[in-house]
């Protein structure tokens, strides 16, 4: 007998009075073809995702690219509908900002001009693309740890 395929399902909670109406619609109205509460909310949380574009917006950042001085990633909040209505994402730079005189740094965004905000915060994520090349320079982050 062949294995029965396994999916993995969040229980979301939802107000009791709107279940049961929502569960007497479909009782009511079969035609809709919802066999189950969960399968109406399902489609209901489908179709408000692709109205807000969360499956092109998530997951907002990505790595690009590493330089000799600095990390470029990719923002798709920040970015832009192309002409055929496609996200481009924005092009963010976090430098390598030496800060001391003991080989110590920072990351430094460009775009918000801070080495605290959130494109720093996601490059630390990144660090192992980047962190060869800043221990071959024998350097040391001493910048915001976001912990």
């Amino acid at each position: 007998m062949p294995e029965k395929k396994k999916y993995d399902y969040g229980k979301p909670s939802i107000d009791k009075q709107l279940y049961d109406l929502v569960a007497q619609f479909i009782e009511e109205y079969p035609d809709y073809g919802y066999g189950s509460v969960n399968k109406f909310i399902e489609d209901a949380v489908r179709r408000r995702a692709e109205e807000l574009r969360i499956f092109e917006l998530t997951p907002r950042f990505s790595h690009f690219n590493v330089y000799e001085d600095h990390i470029t990633i990719l923002d798709k909040k920040l970015g832009y509908d192309d002409e055929k209505g496609r996200r481009q994402p924005r092009m963010i730079d976090i430098y390598f900002k030496p800060v001391g005189q003991f080989n110590e740094y920072v990351l430094w965004c460009e775009y918000c001009e801070k080495e605290d905000c959130e494109h720093v915060k996601y490059a630390l994520t990144i660090h192992q693309k980047f962190e060869k090349q800043i221990k071959a320079k024998g350097w040391k982050y001493v910048g915001p740890t976001f912990e």
